[in-house]
């Protein structure tokens, strides 16, 4: 929580300032430091600051590792998978065939998302290109993970199950819940 957070630094500075006027006259020295702490990217703190665009990538992750793990799967379900093994297309097409989508929807969900930004009044500066282009190498990465998961798993249920497990501790860990 943000506010916790403020009052947490509020009360390590004026534990270290006490420290420092009591032990700076003893040692014959004068002045007090003053640690300055400046927040770049919400300044005023303000919950929704944090939470509509960690619930952005967390929508973006959850989409990222689901779509391709239960798309491949279920060709492994279906008996499909080895068909399209057979066939004239290389492996690495029909990775691409696989991932492609989820990577087109992955970027093109981000417009809808610029829409809730602003709903929320939450302040996104800097390039909009950078923005899209570092949101395709998260959507890779999540991607890659479902692809791997997809690896391992027979059946659907498995495979949603292992995406699950794998995705609250990276939620939880990346401090976006918590």
């Amino acid at each position: 929580n943000s506010n916790i957070a403020a009052n947490a630094v509020n009360d390590a500075l004026q534990i270290v300032q006490r420290q420092e006027r009591e032990a700076l006259p003893a040692a014959g020295k004068k002045g007090v430091a003053v640690p300055l702490i400046r927040i770049w990217y919400n300044p005023d703190l303000t919950t929704s600051g944090f939470i509509v665009l960690s619930m952005i990538a967390l929508a973006g992750m959850m989409v990222g590792v689901i779509h391709p793990a239960a798309s491949i799967v279920r060709e492994k379900e279906r008996g499909t998978i080895e068909q399209l093994l057979v066939t004239p297309i290389s492996t690495l097409e029909l990775f691409l065939a696989k991932v492609t989508p989820t990577l087109i929807m992955g970027v093109l969900s981000i417009f809808p998302s610029l829409v809730i930004v602003r709903v929320f009044d939450v302040p996104l500066q800097g390039s909009l290109l950078l923005f899209l282009v570092l949101t395709a190498i998260f959507l890779l990465s999540a991607i890659a993970l479902g692809v791997l998961i997809a690896a391992y798993s027979r059946t659907l249920q498995q495979a949603l199950l292992l995406s699950f497990f794998g995705l609250f501790p990276l939620m939880f860990l990346s401090g976006s819940l918590t």
